[in-house]
């Protein structure tokens, strides 16, 4: 055949390098509400692993009576309460990597530690959504399917706000779907009635920029695809202050490595994980729809 020509995927096809950038290419993760939003303050008192914290409240007394004059008054009693918060779990990941791939691959370990992180995050979420029992007055349903809708969130906050729970500090917990149901609700979006909108830049709007405020009827708004109707996660969507349950880590994560040769492979053995309780205090303090 007359000119023939070389290409580089027959005759120069040994000559093409192959090239591995070092950047990774990150998965999608669900965030975590949870972790942070819930109350720590008792972390300082662990000791030692399955140790217990005795978490004491003493009740208020009843309203008081009136002393007629010249009468004797009677004494009146409380009886203290004790919440064990037991320091029983332990979320890890291990792994083990062969020795050659680590002498001959591109710098991956540190992904590795990122996802065993990230499943260790998982599990404690997981404990903590694993304790919510709210009492069944605020076990509630949504007024439309599972659609989020405001008289869903005046229904919680008039529950909450029945039970003398603080405002201040009140978080809530959404799904996908129910955040961009807020979308739908005119009285959060609209400049008519979105405090401080009236004068900004439109990009302030909700509707333009696709986020709300921090706040949503003084609560603190989170989402996640773990709950609500996301992909992941069920119907149910949660409101709470953070008193309402408390977790605590004996210490921060722990990670350690060790080269070995187990059952003869060069490799070595990545640990992670973490000691730590959760435990709910108050089932007057959350709130659920579902």
């Amino acid at each position: 055949m007359a000119d023939p020509i070389l290409t580089g995927g027959t005759e120069l096809a040994a000559l093409v390098p192959t090239i591995w950038s070092p950047r990774f290419y990150d998965v999608l993760r669900a965030t975590m509400p949870f972790i942070g939003a819930v109350d720590e303050s008792y972390e300082g008192d662990i000791k030692n692993l399955g140790s217990t914290v005795n978490i004491l409240q003493v009740p208020d007394f009843p309203v008081a009576d009136l002393l007629p004059q010249g009468q004797k008054g009677d004494a009146t009693t409380v009886t203290a309460v004790s919440y064990p918060l037991i320091i029983n779990m332990r979320p890890y990941i291990d792994f083990i990597v062969e020795d050659i791939a680590l002498l001959q691959s591109v710098e991956f370990v540190s992904k590795l530690r990122d996802s065993a992180i990230y499943a260790i995050m998982r599990r404690i979420q997981n404990q903590i959504t694993s304790v919510i029992v709210p009492v069944a007055g605020n076990q509630l349903n949504y007024t439309s399917g599972t659609t989020l809708a405001l008289a869903d969130l005046l229904s919680v906050r008039r529950k909450l706000q029945a039970l003398n729970v603080p405002m201040d500090g009140m978080t809530a917990v959404v799904g996908t779907s129910q955040l961009n149901d807020l979308f739908n609700i005119q009285q959060f979006t609209s400049r008519d009635y979105t405090t401080g909108l009236a004068d900004a830049a439109p990009s302030a709007s909700p509707m333009l920029s696709g986020q709300f405020n921090d706040t949503i009827l003084g609560m603190k708004l989170k989402y996640s695809s773990l709950y609500g109707t996301g992909s992941a996660g069920s119907a149910t969507t949660y409101y709470f202050h953070p008193l309402f349950a408390t977790i605590a880590f004996q210490k921060q994560l722990n990670a350690e490595q060790a080269r070995g040769t187990w059952d003869g492979v060069r490799a070595t053995r990545f640990n992670m994980d973490i000691l730590m309780g959760v435990k709910q205090l108050d089932n007057n303090r959350v709130a659920t729809l579902s």
